[in-house]
């Protein structure tokens, strides 16, 4: 009878040793569950962290050649400024040249820088 008493007492009982135990399989459902999300969440994060980068290679691509563009401007600019001085410088000799008569300011190297 003793016998008897203690295995109805362990079928009646939780049996927290047994490898599948209801909280166990439920912890186990929750666990397939929330690994596929976490792993969908860092997927997503990836794939924006991956945007951003394409993003601003695109952006610094785009402003590295507007600044060439921009350098290319300026030496044009800065040329144009030389070939107006020198046409100033050669202006002010052939205007000295024709109120004065003299030679030296008719000479364009005097006046026109290389």
């Amino acid at each position: 009878m003793q016998r008897v008493k203690s295995t109805r007492q362990r079928q009646s009982e939780p049996n927290y040793n047994s490898p599948k135990s209801d909280n166990q399989k439920s912890l186990q459902n929750k666990r397939q569950r929330f690994f596929p999300q976490i792993a969908a969440g860092f997927m997503l994060a990836s794939a924006i962290l991956a945007g951003v980068g394409a993003f601003s290679y695109r952006s610094m691509t785009e402003l590295i050649k507007t600044s060439n563009q921009v350098a290319h401007t300026q030496e044009v600019i800065n040329h144009l400024e030389d070939v107006l001085s020198q046409m100033k410088d050669a202006e002010t000799g052939q205007r000295g040249y024709l109120l004065t008569g003299k030679e030296s300011y008719s000479n364009p190297k005097l006046f026109v820088r290389k």
